[in-house]
């Protein structure tokens, strides 16, 4: 027996995937040591500052990078980077 399908689907498939779910605080804390000391870019934040973070800073950082993440927007001023030449 052969369904048709009619209406649209309530998500697409790949909003289904595990990769596409919100970073948890404990992903975004073990993550944080990983970083590699580098320079600083336009918006002038140095990874020691990350590292040293308190909890409730942490959490608003990891709340606009889930919605960034969750809306594929970012903020316009943080899509440039510096580089060296």
């Amino acid at each position: 027996m052969v369904r048709k399908i009619t209406g649209k689907p309530s998500a697409s498939p790949i909003q289904h995937l595990k990769v596409n779910n919100p970073f948890s605080m404990d992903e975004f804390t073990d993550a944080i040591p990983k970083l590699h000391d580098t320079g600083v870019g336009p918006d002038d934040v140095h990874y020691q500052m990350l590292k040293h973070l308190p909890n409730d800073a942490l959490l608003t950082l990891l709340n606009i990078l889930n919605n960034v993440w969750a809306l594929g927007k970012f903020p316009v001023g943080n899509i440039y980077s510096y580089t060296s030449s």
